[in-house]
């Protein structure tokens, strides 16, 4: 287990690469173009950590992806070439999970200069938020959710093939676009359908309680394990 751990990190080393690249990229973007407003925009009289936020956008991104991408390619490499699959899965997990908590670290350590260089360059106005709280409490939680469910999600993607793909990319985009707008009704024009919608959908996900919330996570985390394996093992190798 041990050599198949060091192969897979060695072969996901580059992803890990990437992923960090995609962040630093985000990250310089988001202060220059924070920047370029503060600098024109007349009536700012506060501002964003534009950088951490983009940062954080381009890695979870990527690592979501990613994970879906990944599985299904290096299964029929490795597979094909002599490993076994009761070590390919959670030698694979484990690197991607590892891959994924160095990104919440280096998100960390982004976010603090964020805010330290801000701090100088914008030192009349107010920071809006402090994302570092939501960091350090959620974003080791999200990254071991997307390593999960990418895991999962690239499986059902080796065995079903584009039917699966398709379905995912459609859930994937009614994420991200009607999500937001859900919650914006709710702020903006509670009386709509979708304000109503997203009303509702707070008010439930706050009477939840929090132990509740744990035990249907792990119970969750279980039940994309246990799919992810059952598949894996009866799945046939196509190169």
């Amino acid at each position: 287990m041990i050599k198949m751990i060091k192969k897979q990190f060695l072969c996901m080393f580059r992803d890990t690469g990437v992923m960090l690249a995609l962040g630093l990229g985000g990250f310089a973007f988001g202060k220059i173009l924070m920047a370029v407003i503060m600098r024109f925009d007349q009536t700012a009289e506060t501002y964003f950590p534009l950088g951490t936020l983009l940062a954080s956008l381009m890695m979870l991104m990527y690592a979501a992806i990613n994970g879906c991408l990944c599985l299904t390619y290096y299964f029929r490499i490795e597979i094909s070439m002599g490993a076994v699959r009761k070590e390919f899965l959670p030698s694979f997990y484990l690197v991607s999970f590892l891959e994924n908590m160095a990104g919440v670290l280096v998100i960390m350590i982004l976010n603090w200069l964020d805010n330290f260089t801000n701090e100088r360059m914008f030192s009349g106005f107010a920071n809006e938020i402090d994302f570092f709280p939501w960091i350090l409490r959620y974003g080791f939680l999200v990254m071991a959710g997307v390593t999960l469910v990418g895991g999962m999600v690239g499986t059902m993607i080796t065995k079903f093939g584009r039917k699966a793909g398709w379905t995912f990319w459609a859930l994937w985009m009614v994420g991200c676009f009607v999500l937001p707008n859900v919650h914006s009704a709710a702020e903006e024009v509670p009386g709509s359908i979708l304000g109503k919608a997203g009303l509702a959908l707070g008010k439930f996900l706050t009477a939840v309680p929090i132990p509740v919330w744990v035990v249907f996570s792990a119970a969750a985390a279980v039940l994309c394990v246990c799919i992810t394996w059952e598949i894996i093992r009866k799945q046939q190798v196509t190169i």
